[in-house]
């Protein structure tokens, strides 16, 4: 069998582990969280789940105060 030209497109997921303290909604499909986007995948995003240590320090953190939500807000699909 021959491929001329192309390959398959890789997909690429990204895993969040999120506090739940820091999550203002969800709306079934898009979870509002009160943090900034790039701060969110800094300190969020992981390709492995983390150790029991880890889950216990971030959820010990406590989150910025909750912004008021609008209808503009942003979050993740």
């Amino acid at each position: 069998m021959e491929f001329h030209g192309w390959q398959r497109k890789k997909e690429y997921i990204r895993h969040y582990y999120i506090p739940k303290s820091y999550i203002n909604n969800y709306d079934g499909s898009v979870v509002y969280v009160a943090t900034p986007s790039g701060l969110l995948s800094a300190k969020f995003e992981r390709e492995t789940e983390p150790t029991p240590e880890q889950i216990k320090q971030l959820s010990e953190e406590s989150p910025p105060s909750k912004p008021k939500q609008t209808q503009g807000s942003k979050g993740i699909t």
